[in-house]
């Protein structure tokens, strides 16, 4: 039931090693807000599921977490500008040119492209776990379920805010400080 499929594997491991990396990052140097180190503990558990067991629906591992993953480099790019507020002042034609292929980068592939590919992966899932005895099988289930369906929330919800930003810099708006 372990190690199985190395191709897989190593996506996984690749994604965890990441994952490991950005919460002490985000804990300690950026402080992330909650839901994104909720989304970060997410992706280590559900990556260990499906990386260390043969069970874990791998079909959709190098989407969810590969291609999913192309439009951090946008993201990247805008934090990046947001850490030196300087660079905005200077080149504010390139960061807003940035915030865009980020905003189109994000809802193409996290809303769009993954709107063909969560429903069939929590289906699946519901229907394995729905039909499972109890026992260990189930709770791997129940929980690999639970993270899914969270996080594919979390990908609408932050489209929604994306969304929100984008229609307020079309119509010239400022944007608000989010107050914690």
């Amino acid at each position: 039931i372990l190690f199985n499929n190395e191709e897989l594997y190593l996506v996984s491991a690749m994604q965890l090693g990441y994952q490991f990396w950005a919460i002490p990052v985000g804990v300690l140097y950026v402080g992330e807000n909650t839901q994104m180190l909720m989304h970060h503990l997410a992706v280590v558990i559900s990556t260990s599921l499906s990386g260390f067991a043969t069970v874990g629906f791998r079909y959709y591992t190098p989407f969810f977490y590969g291609v999913m993953e192309l439009s951090s480099l946008p993201l990247s790019l805008m934090n990046a500008f947001k850490d030196n507020p300087e660079w905005i002042k200077k080149y504010p034609g390139a960061y807003e040119l940035i915030r865009i292929v980020f905003a189109v980068c994000f809802l193409f592939i996290r809303v769009y492209m993954c709107a063909s590919r969560w429903p069939p992966f929590l289906r699946d899932n519901f229907m394995f776990m729905y039909t499972a005895d109890w026992g260990w099988w189930k709770i791997y289930l129940i929980v690999q379920w639970s993270l899914a369906a969270f996080l594919a929330w979390l990908q609408l919800f932050w489209a929604w805010l994306i969304l929100k930003g984008f229609l307020k810099m079309l119509g010239g708006g400022k944007k608000e400080k989010k107050r914690d």
